[in-house]
């Protein structure tokens, strides 16, 4: 029974408070329109509609262009959150034009749901373009729609609209194949998918430029790509004092020609925030390329993202403030720095692990680069864990196979709990436990725990854990006041009653039952059953089940999770 909460990202949060607000201001419904049945088009309703009305578009293709006219209508299919009306329910723009205009004005009183949207070609927005407006938009699909120069699925220009549960696919433009936001746009985009997007030069997926900054929260990514020769940003391109905030989020098998091939930030300042980059690929920066950026990366895993050149997972440039911290970095390849490639930066590293990635030049690779790397775990590569080229990084508190000079490093088996199938938590007796540094753990600038405190460090671990956890069974050897943060991205959760496997707060018959049923060679991994660690589950395993049969143990005087006061987590 281990003794932690699960944290809530305050993106997360934030985006479940604007999704009350995403479906508009409350009011009274005045008429009801119907389409075809009133009006045999959808724009000649709209233009019919009064402030407050609800056009009902029934299924069926409508070859037309609509504009809202800056009305707070809601234009609708019969359901919108059924996928087969979606589906079912399409306005074709023929290749005339955007398809769905909002440029005079719209709030979120406007709103538009339910539709299939596609065909639309436009120099600008070829399915959507909004000017001026914030609409919002819900369970649409915007596919196959060109914008020649900017947002082949939507364009926001000076444009804040709502967008959640959509879908981009295969749309296409200059820049921003999937949405362009440019021009102080802010959109909230939630629970959407952006899939097989093409960018010519920047942005499959979205770009954000010229100080935008939208919340992207819970998002898919996937099949992008930024396809010329200087293509950048295969998911997401981020420039020009944009400083988006993008978490939850999920970026699989994107590809850039150029730089980054899930996500290019440049002169920007993005939040990466609990999200996992999977199979992307470009020449520099397989998943993520930084240059010139004060950005953070926290809570991100990667895994089998490469690059022909530099930074498997992540490519750091001319960067003065970058932070990756809580993340894993696994399976990554590049010739040099296969998981953070650092050139002229000045990035710091805390908290993360580093195993089973490749390079010819260091899993950390530091050029002209003063990096700090504090709290991590590099461990079972393939290939020098640290590689410097006219660099002196500050590498202290930290596992680093074969060692590297500094302050409170260690050379020693990491023990994770399973790294063949994945898992790079620490088992019972791991080094790493109580052995980094508390002062190196970043500020929890994002006030994670709501203390309302951004200056104390950040308090969970990768998994959503309470970081600071003793392990009474361990020797504190790092630095600071106890409890003393672990190295890694997971912070060991001592158990403080292991025999209690239905957390009831006793070991009676029910455990006694669940470690009979596990006898025998240990099934999978982790193995609670097997207290002995030998691999098999049998009378000595049992033996000491009994040992601890009875009331769990009270935890320590001071167990934070304990919100109630019950000794029980």
């Amino acid at each position: 029974m281990s003794y932690h909460r699960k944290a809530m990202s305050p993106a997360y949060i934030l985006a479940a408070a604007l999704g009350l607000i995403m479906i508009g201001t409350p009011r009274a419904r005045a008429e009801i329109i119907n389409v075809p049945a009133d009006y045999p088009t959808i724009q000649q309703a709209i233009d019919a509609a009064d402030p407050g009305d609800e056009v009902i578009v029934a299924e069926g293709e409508y070859i037309e262009n609509i504009d809202f006219l800056g009305k707070a209508i809601t234009v609708r299919s019969t359901d919108p959150e059924n996928p087969d009306v979606v589906e079912a329910t399409i306005i074709n723009g023929d290749a005339a034009g955007s398809v769905v205009t909002c440029d005079s004005g719209e709030t979120l009183d406007t709103v538009l749901t339910g539709f299939t949207i596609t065909n639309g070609d436009a120099f600008w927005g070829g399915g959507m373009y909004n000017e001026n407006s914030s609409p919002t938009v819900a369970h649409c699909i915007f596919r196959e729609n060109v914008g020649y120069d900017m947002g082949g699925g939507m364009r926001n220009k000076n444009a804040s609209p709502s967008i959640s549960d959509c879908a981009f696919i295969m749309n296409s433009s200059g820049s921003g194949g999937g949405m362009n936001n440019f021009d102080g746009s802010n959109p909230t985009v939630i629970d959407c998918k952006f899939s097989d997007n093409v960018a010519r030069v920047a942005g499959g997926g979205m770009i954000n430029g010229m100080d935008c900054s939208p919340l992207v929260v819970g998002c898919t990514f996937s099949g992008n790509a930024a396809v010329n020769d200087n293509g950048d940003g295969g998911a997401i391109y981020n420039s020009s004092d944009s400083y988006p905030m993008i978490a939850e989020c999920s970026f699989v098998g994107n590809t850039a020609m150029s730089f980054g091939g899930a996500v290019f930030n440049i002169w920007s300042g993005p939040m990466m925030l609990d999200s996992t980059f999977v199979g992307n690929y470009a020449p520099r920066g397989g998943a993520l390329l930084e240059g010139e950026t004060t950005s953070t990366t926290l809570n991100c895993t990667f895994i089998g993202n490469w690059a022909d050149y530099d930074g498997g997972a992540i490519d750091i440039r001319d960067c003065g403030e970058f932070t990756i911290a809580n993340c894993t970095l696994t399976d990554n390849w590049a010739p040099s720095g296969a998981g953070v490639y650092n050139w002229n930066s000045s990035s710091i590293v805390a908290n993360c692990t580093f195993s089973a990635n490749a390079a010819l030049h260091g899993i950390i690779y530091n050029s002209h680069s003063d990096s700090v790397i504090s709290n991590c775990i590099v461990w079972g590569n393939d290939g020098s864990a640290i590689y410097n080229s006219d660099s002196a990084p500050i590498v202290t508190y930290s596992n680093v196979e074969g060692g590297y000079a500094g302050e409170g490093n260690i050379d020693a088996n990491p023990l994770f709990v399973d790294p063949d199938n994945g898992d790079f938590r620490l088992a019972p007796g791991s080094p790493c436990i109580d052995a980094a540094d508390n002062t190196a753990v970043p500020p929890d600038e994002l006030d994670m725990d709501g203390d309302g405190d951004t200056d104390e460090p950040i308090p969970f671990d990768l998994d959503g854990n309470l970081r600071f956890v003793d392990d009474p069974d361990t020797e504190d050897t790092g630095h600071g006041e106890a409890p003393i943060v672990d190295m890694g991205a997971y912070e060991f959760q001592y158990d403080w009653c292991p025999a209690d496997f239905d957390d009831d707060g006793d070991v009676d018959t029910a455990d006694l039952l669940m470690l009979l049923g596990a006898w025998g060679e240990c099934p999978h991994l982790p193995c609670p059953w097997d207290f002995n660690g030998d691999g098999v589950v049998d009378d000595l395993d049992r033996d000491i089940l009994m040992e601890h049969w009875g009331d769990c143990p009270d935890p320590p005087e001071e167990c934070p999770w304990d919100l109630n006061g019950d000794g029980v987590v």
